[in-house]
């Protein structure tokens, strides 16, 4: 994935933050694209992403897009992740920690979905490069999202 590319980028915030949120992003340039109740959307670069967390002092996340499928089942999941180049993204001696919300019929535990996610971004990388990430809860360096809503993540 090229830093230099915009996407959608997902920005959350607390209850009564949005608008705050919305004015600090004007201030540093950032159209609003869309205004939810516990975030913003915008356009930006990877390397943009990075200034906002820099600078945002009303988020609490900053979630640039790395891809949006429809799923209707794990292996989907797995196969529509294992997709992206992972091995350009993730270092195979770094770690990684996967955060799940997922809200769909197929399956009943977002466990289950982080679990498939992980597996997903892992194997790829094992497979193009001999090793692997190592993974687990800690939050403190790559964490990747995933959400998953009706037939949509």
């Amino acid at each position: 994935m090229n830093p230099e590319n915009k996407n959608t980028v997902l920005i959350t915030c607390g209850p009564g933050l949005a608008d705050y949120l919305k004015s600090e992003l004007e201030d540093l340039g950032f159209p609003i694209r869309s205004f939810h109740t516990g975030g913003l959307e915008i356009r930006a670069t990877g390397k943009e992403v990075m200034k906002l967390n820099l600078h945002l002092r009303t988020a609490y996340n900053v979630l640039y897009l790395l891809k949006k499928f429809t799923c209707k089942n794990p292996k989907q999941l797995y196969d529509e992740v294992s997709s992206l180049p992972w091995e350009d993204m993730v270092s195979s001696d770094e770690f990684i920690s996967i955060v799940s919300r997922v809200n769909t019929p197929t399956i009943d535990n977002s466990m289950f979905a982080g679990m498939k996610v992980k597996d997903a971004i892992v194997d790829r990388i094992m497979e193009k490069t001999g090793s692997r990430p190592n993974s687990g809860s800690r939050r403190d360096r790559l964490v990747y999202h995933v959400y998953w809503k009706d037939d949509t993540c």
